[in-house]
């Protein structure tokens, strides 16, 4: 019986553990239906107090943008020093990583085995689950932040030395202050994650300076002295400069720092002369024993005060040493052109004429010397022509100089020193410049002339001179444009190089003609009988007189003259136009360019006595005879034209007959 009644406990004990395994499987299955039903958040899920459950990870994100506002209006102090910045979390972009948080949502429940997302499940479907939000920041705008803080650090000023003339001078350290800069970035970060907007009070940490160490000091200060010496290297002369020798003693100077640490301390240096020095060398011919360029222009003994500026000029650059890059400059060397410094006054280019000028002719020198090193093939730095070419140079090849404004430089573009020898007697300036070693380069120049543009010519009145009379004051020159090159070639005449060097525009320059007063206007009547041949021909008149119908457009030409007669004494050549016309009658259009062109040569006296006879003959005067004379139809219109266009050519030797121009 008893065994019954234990079978029957057994049973029951089975059963029960049957129902519990089957109500796990249950749950499980329960389980597993509701995950896969609950793809998206798990309920009781939240951020910042935000309700996330139920969403999906994009509505999540959507959800939490309203977070970044309060993110972006935060704001709190950092006070350093003296120096208060403020931090805005709009100004940083402070805001929640929203990707990232709803990430980290979607994953509750729905990440590891499944014991565990089941115990993930139950814990947040009972307690609930917070996320932790995940805040950034924008690093660019941070670190602008951190450099507005960083204005109250104070560097530290490391110990220094100098050496003036024979003195050592010894600044002592002064210890600055700054704070951690990446352990303010962290804990901004830090205070924007936890919400804490209290303000920050930085504490300054000292900076501390390098003192001096003498040790150092001694050896880069301590020299023994050496002479210059001259080496031949590479076939060439090389000048090693000397060194001054410096010396101090260092115990004493080592004592002194240990008393007076933070002051500046003065040490007595002992300097120790070479007995050869580089000006010494470079002074002499030794070193400068090769001949790069040499140039020589010429002038007029006669201009003394010119000549005496030319001698001057070259012996202020005479002895100039370039060392390697170095830079010369016309104007620093030869200094203002005053009287006080022995300048004189002599011809120079102003406003278009040539006047006199104080320093007039050390142009000369200027583009003597560009040239000198244009065929040294030495680097042209500042070049400007003259308004007008020179005489003493080749067009292209000059260079003016005005101190204070224009100046002409050029480069030692060598790896070696160079020297400029200049000299000047009465009639020539040369310039040499050597090196210390020979150039197997040779240097011309090509130049291109691009344009030129034709002078003018300028009267003025001279009451000193006879009427008629006139004096060339000043040679007229063409303008031009000209392109100059710098063709180098080697020993074997192979070019290496063939570059541009210099763009020249010359003005024209006007000639000034000096004429005498204009003649009375009576004058011209004293020569009656040299118009009788134009009246020897009365036949060909006649028939003028029988088209009428021509002659009143032939009455229009006068029209054109008398702009002529404006001028009271020029009005009688204009008269003669009419004799003029008349053999234009006999043969309308041979005749009158042959009137013409002695009218070129001689304007005055043709026509002043082609004017008496129309005055002396009456029936000449007839407007039906001298006007259809002055055009035969048609045919002498454009003859009639020609004088309009030699007019700007008469107008030449008006300036040699101003009186009479208007005749032509």
């Amino acid at each position: 019986m008893s065994k019954f009644f234990g079978f029957l406990k057994a049973k029951k004990w089975l059963a029960v553990i049957l129902a519990c395994v089957g109500v796990g499987i249950i749950g499980v299955a329960g389980f597993a239906i509701y995950t896969a039903t609950h793809a998206d958040i798990m309920p009781n899920v939240r951020v910042e107090n935000l309700a996330l459950g139920g969403m999906t990870r994009e509505e999540a994100i959507e959800a939490m943008g309203a977070i970044d506002e309060e993110y972006g209006a935060s704001t709190f102090n950092i006070t350093a020093a003296d120096t208060i910045t403020p931090v805005v979390g709009k100004e940083l972009n402070v805001r929640l990583d929203k990707e990232a948080v709803a990430d980290e949502a979607i994953k509750v429940g729905h990440e590891g085995n499944l014991w565990q997302r089941m115990l993930a499940t139950a814990k947040t479907l009972t307690s609930g689950h917070e996320i932790a939000p995940v805040v950034v920041l924008d690093e660019d705008l941070l670190g602008v932040i951190i450099e507005r803080v960083s204005a109250a650090n104070v560097e530290p000023q490391d110990a220094t030395f100098r050496v003036e003339k024979d003195q050592l001078i010894l600044t002592p350290p002064v210890d600055g202050k700054h704070f951690d800069i990446e352990a303010l970035k962290t804990r901004i970060r830090e205070k924007f994650q936890e919400k804490d907007y209290g303000d920050m009070v930085l504490t300054m940490e000292p900076w501390e300076a390098k003192p001096i160490n003498l040790d150092e000091v001694y050896a880069e200060v301590h020299t023994e002295a050496k002479d210059a010496v001259i080496e031949t290297k590479d076939g060439k002369k090389v000048l090693t400069p000397h060194v001054v020798g410096v010396d101090f003693d260092l115990a004493a100077a080592k004592e002194k720092l240990a008393q007076t640490p933070d002051e500046e301390i003065r040490i007595t240096l002992t300097l120790t002369q070479p007995k050869v020095t580089t000006a010494s060398l470079q002074s002499s011919n030794e070193l400068f024993g090769h001949t790069l360029s040499k140039v020589t222009t010429r002038y007029s003994a006669k201009k003394t005060n010119r000549v005496s500026n030319v001698k001057l000029a070259a012996k202020l650059i005479n002895g100039t040493v370039l060392n390697p890059g170095e830079v010369f400059s016309y104007n620093k060397v030869v200094g203002p052109r005053t009287t006080a410094r022995g300048f004189k006054a002599a011809a120079i280019f102003a406003a278009g004429e040539v006047v006199d000028g104080i320093g007039g002719g050390i142009c000369q020198v200027s583009s003597t010397l560009y040239m000198a090193s244009i065929y040294a093939d030495l680097e042209t730095v500042k070049r400007t022509n003259h308004s007008f070419y020179v005489d003493y140079a080749p067009k292209g090849h000059d260079a003016t100089v005005v101190y204070g404004s224009i100046d002409f430089q050029f480069k030692n573009n060598t790896d070696a020193p160079i020297k400029i020898f200049a000299s000047a007697n009465n009639t020539s300036v040369t310039v040499t410049i050597k090196g210390t070693a020979s150039t197997k380069k040779t240097v011309k120049l090509q130049t291109k002339t691009i344009s030129t543009t034709p002078f003018t010519e300028k009267t003025v009145v001279d009451p000193a001179l006879k009427p008629g009379e006139r004096v060339v004051r000043q040679a007229g020159q063409n303008g031009m444009r000209l392109e100059v090159y710098r063709v180098v070639y080697d020993e074997n005449g192979k070019v290496l190089r063939n570059e541009h060097e210099n763009t020249t525009r010359y003005k024209p320059m006007p000639q000034i003609v000096s004429v005498g007063p204009e003649a009375p206007a009576v004058a011209p009547q004293q020569q009656p009988a040299q118009q009788q041949p134009t009246q020897q021909q009365p036949t060909q008149q006649q028939p003028t007189q029988q088209q009428p119908t021509q002659q009143q457009p032939t009455q229009q030409q006068p029209t054109q003259q008398q702009p002529t007669q404006q001028q009271p004494a020029q009005q009688q050549p204009t008269q003669q136009q009419p004799t003029q016309q008349q053999p234009t009658q006999q043969q309308p259009t041979q005749q009158q360019p042959t009137q013409q062109q002695p009218a070129q040569q001689q304007p005055t006296q043709q026509q002043s006595t082609q004017q008496q006879p129309t005055q002396q003959q009456p029936t000449q005067q007839q407007p039906t005879q001298q006007q259809p004379t002055q055009q035969q139809p048609a045919q002498q219109q454009p003859t009639q034209q020609q004088p309009a266009q030699q007019q700007p050519t008469q107008q030449q030797p008006a300036q040699q007959q101003p009186t009479e121009t208007p005749a032509q």
